[in-house]
C-alpha cells in the first residue's frame, strides 16, 4: 500500500521489519522480492509519483572538476531514474569483475559466473529476453551482418534495449502486497545508530511539510543512488562526526561516471556498400529492441592494459557518399590526423561517425562532499567533485586505435584518429552518462570499501546500501541490469537472514 507521508502525525514511530530508503530500479527490485512474504517492509521515498519540482530541487548541489555532469539528472518519484532511462541493458564483462594491475583499485570480492543466476532473474524483473548478448545468438530479422573483425581486438555484442518505467509497472503490485508500506513523500535526514555505531537504530523522515517520523527496524538498506546514499551516510553524525561507515574516509570517493564522446569528428571510411543495420535498433519483439556494439576484446585488453571501451558507428540521414579527402572535418583540423585511404577500394566512400564510451578508473579524488549550503529539508547539499584521469581520457584514443586496427585488418574502413594532446578539443567534448556509481564501493578490506562481497557497511551490523554506488569498478556497460541483479542477490542474502 502507498501511504501519504505527509499524512503521519508528528514524530509517529513506524515499527516494521526491513527498512528501504529509494524506490527506484534497486528499491523496487528488493521489494518485488520481498512482496507477501511473512514479515514487514517500509519503503521511504521522497518524492510522489511524478516529479514535483519542489522536491526535485532537493537535488541540487555544486558541481567541480569535469563540466557537464549534473547532480539534477535523478528523479525524486517512485520509480526513480528509471522514469526517465533509456533502458539499454548489458551485463559486465568477465574481466570487469578481475583485479586488474593496471587498473587501481580493481577487483570485486566475487567473479562474474557469481552473479550469472541473479543476471537471469533480473532479466525478467526488466522484462528483456533471455541472458544472451553474443551476436551468434541474435540474427538480424533482415539479414544484417556483425562486421567481420578480429574477435581478438574487437567483438560485437549486443544491448537489449527495454525502456521499463519501474513506477508504473510495478504500482499496482505494490498496492497488493500485503506486507509492503511505501511512504511517498517521506524524505530520510539522518539514520541514527547505537553509541557504539555498530548497528543503526532507526531513521528519520521529513516532509517539505514540516512534519517528521521515524522508522524502526532490524535491516536498514540504502537504496537512494550514487550521490543521496554517500550524502545520507555522511549526514548521519549523531554519533560519529565522520558519518556512518566512514572510518576510513571512503564514503563518497571513487565516484565514477562512462565518460561519453559523440560526433567529434572520428570518421569511419569504407565501401559504401557496407550495411551497418546491425548495429542500429531492430525490433525483436514488440516490447523490446536489440542493438549491436562494438566491444574492445579481452585479449587485447590484457595485452595492451586498457580499460573497458565500446563504440557504435552510424552515419546521418542527410550524410551522402563522400571523398573521404573532402573538407567535411567538423572540428578543428588540430583536432585529428590525415587519414590513410590506401587499400580502400574505389574513390568514393561513406563516412561514418563514431559514437563510444568508456570505463572509468576508480580515483579517489573524484568524490560527494557535503556543502555549507542546506536544502529545504536542512540538510547540507551535495557537492559532486568529478575528476578524468590522463588513462581514462588516453584509453578513448586507445579503445578507437584498436577499432582501428580491426576495421584496416578486416578491409571495411579506415579510421581517423584523434588528436593525441590532452588539451586538444575534442576532450573537452567528453560527458558524462548519468550512470552514478561507485561512492559506497564495495571492497573486503574497509580501508578501501564500505561495503563487503555482502553490500553490508563495513562494521555496520545491519546497514545495507543496493544500486551502484557499491560498484568497484564499472565497466563499459550502462549499469542498470548489474543494479537489479545485485539487489536480487541482496534480497536473497536479507531472507536469509530473516530466517
Amino acid at each position: 500500500m502507498f501511504i501519504d507521508g505527509r499524512s503521519v502525525p508528528e514524530g509517529h514511530l513506524v515499527d516494521t521489519d526491513i527498512c528501504i530508503i529509494g524506490t527506484g530500479p534497486a528499491g523496487i527490485t528488493l521489494g518485488l522480492e520481498f512482496a507477501d512474504l511473512p514479515f514487514n517492509v517500509c519503503l521511504l521515498e521522497s518524492g510522489d509519483f511524478e516529479p514535483r519540482p519542489e522536491i526535485s530541487e532537493l537535488n541540487k548541489g555544486p558541481t567541480t572538476g569535469r563540466h557537464g555532469e549534473a547532480l539534477d539528472c535523478r528523479e525524486r518519484c517512485f520509480g526513480g531514474t528509471s522514469n526517465h532511462w533509456t533502458g539499454w541493458c548489458r551485463p559486465l564483462d568477465a574481466i570487469d569483475f578481475d583485479q586488474r594491475s593496471w587498473v587501481p583499485h580493481s577487483g570485486w570480492p566475487f567473479a562474474k559466473d557469481h552473479l550469472e543466476p541473479y543476471y537471469s532473474r533480473a532479466h525478467e524483473v526488466l522484462g528483456i529476453g533471455p541472458p544472451r548478448f553474443d551476436a551468434e545468438f541474435w540474427k538480424h530479422p533482415e539479414g544484417a551482418q556483425p562486421l567481420p573483425l578480429s574477435p581478438d581486438l574487437v567483438r560485437t555484442e549486443v544491448y537489449q534495449i527495454e525502456a521499463r518505467r519501474f513506477g508504473p509497472v510495478y504500482r499496482q503490485r505494490f498496492e497488493r502486497a500485503s506486507n509492503l508500506s511505501v511512504y511517498l513523500h517521506s524524505s530520510v535526514v539522518e539514520l541514527h545508530g547505537r553509541p557504539d555505531s555498530t548497528r543503526v537504530f532507526d531513521v528519520t523522515a521529513k516532509t517539505l511539510e514540516g512534519n517528521s517520523f521515524r522508522v524502526r527496524a532490524p535491516f536498514f538498506i540504502l537504496a537512494a543512488g550514487g550521490i543521496e546514499n554517500p550524502r545520507l551516510l555522511l549526514v548521519s553524525r549523531s554519533r560519529t562526526n565522520v558519518g556512518l561507515g566512514n572510518e576510513h574516509d571512503i564514503v563518497g570517493r571513487c565516484f565514477m561516471e562512462h565518460p561519453h564522446v559523440n560526433d567529434i569528428g572520428f570518421w569511419v571510411a569504407a565501401q559504401s556498400s557496407i550495411d551497418l543495420s546491425y548495429y542500429r535498433p531492430w525490433d525483436e519483439q514488440e516490447f523490446r529492441a536489440v542493438m549491436g556494439m562494438l566491444v574492445l576484446g579481452r585479449e587485447v585488453a590484457i595485452r595492451e592494459r586498457r580499460l573497458g571501451f565500446s563504440a557504435t558507428l552510424y552515419s546521418r540521414p542527410d550524410e551522402g557518399v563522400r571523398n573521404p579527402l573532402s573538407p567535411s572535418v567538423q572540428r578543428s583540423a588540430a583536432d585529428v590526423e590525415d587519414l590513410d585511404t590506401s587499400g580502400l577500394d574505389g574513390s568514393d566512400v561513406r563516412e561514418y561517425r563514431c559514437y563510444c564510451r568508456t570505463e572509468q578508473t576508480p580515483n579517489l579524488n573524484s568524490r560527494i562532499l557535503l556543502t555549507d549550503d542546506r536544502d529545504a529539508l536542512g540538510l547540507p547539499r551535495a557537492r559532486l567533485h568529478w575528476e578524468l584521469t590522463e588513462q581514462d581520457v588516453l584509453n578513448i584514443r586507445e579503445g578507437l586505435r584498436i577499432l582501428g586496427r580491426a576495421l584496416g585488418e578486416a578491409g571495411v574502413g579506415r579510421l581517423r584518429m584523434p588528436a593525441d594532446d590532452l588539451d586538444a578539443g575534442w576532450v573537452g567534448d567528453i560527458a558524462g552518462g548519468c550512470h552514478h556509481m561507485g561512492t559506497t564501493r564495495m571492497s573486503m578490506d574497509p580501508a578501501w570499501g564500505v561495503v563487503d562481497a555482502n553490500c553490508k557497511v563495513h562494521g555496520v551490523g545491519n546497514l545495507y546500501v543496493a544500486g551502484s554506488s557499491v560498484f568497484p569498478t564499472c565497466g563499459s556497460a550502462n549499469p542498470t541490469l548489474t543494479i537489479v541483479a545485485l539487489a536480487v542477490r541482496l534480497a536473497d542474502h536479507i531472507k536469509e537472514r530473516m530466517r
